[in-house]
């Protein structure tokens, strides 16, 4: 009989959105928007809240943790995303 090997398992990476990343966002948006000028740093920054929220979005995605003490340890790590932004959360 074989014995099965434990290999790790491989780890989904968030990365922080980049300048390009969010200037195609910020361009679907304002294409969306019919091309009006004007709103320009609006769709820059929506573009940049829709990218960097998306840590967030998946962390309030996961399964309820079932012990008090792990709800309050993801409920401060939301928070701490919410306050420094994804970049901010990915660097600690």
């Amino acid at each position: 009989m074989m014995k099965k090997l434990d290999l790790p398992e491989k780890k989904k990476t968030t990365r922080v959105p980049t300048e390009a990343d969010i200037r195609q966002r910020a361009q679907e948006i304002f294409m969306a928007r019919g091309g009006r000028p004007g709103r320009e740093i609006d769709d820059w920054l929506q573009a940049e809240y829709e990218l960097t929220k998306l840590p967030v979005d998946r962390l309030a995605k996961l399964a309820a943790p079932k012990s008090k003490r792990t709800k309050l340890a993801v409920a401060q790590v939301v928070q701490a995303a919410l306050l420094l932004g994804a970049g901010g959360l990915l660097q600690l």
